[in-house]
């Protein structure tokens, strides 16, 4: 038997909350978050459900600090780099 919530929220009310935090996502917090679960281990499909985002939202980022795009900005990237290319390695896992 499934454990009790600790809070119900009704769907329209979570899927409202859920579009608030989308955008609230577009500079580097979502990023952040990506880049600091995949270097801990977690696969793209869990950490797209953690995050309510989508795998290829995830693959993007990741592919992204990769080739040393600036997530600093606007979380899309842009052609300045963040840090050296080893610590990019660190992710390749993901």
């Amino acid at each position: 038997m499934p454990a009790t919530p600790l809070l119900e929220i009704p769907l329209e009310e979570q899927a409202q909350m859920r579009a608030v935090l989308r955008r609230m996502r577009y500079g580097s917090l979502l990023a952040f978050h990506i880049l600091l679960l995949c270097a801990a281990g977690r696969t793209p499909t869990e950490i797209a459900a953690f995050l309510f985002c989508s795998r290829s939202s995830v693959y993007r980022i990741v592919r992204a600090y990769r080739t040393g795009r600036q997530l600093l900005a606007s979380g899309r990237g842009t052609d300045r780099t963040t840090a050296p290319r080893n610590r990019r390695e660190q992710v390749a896992s993901c």
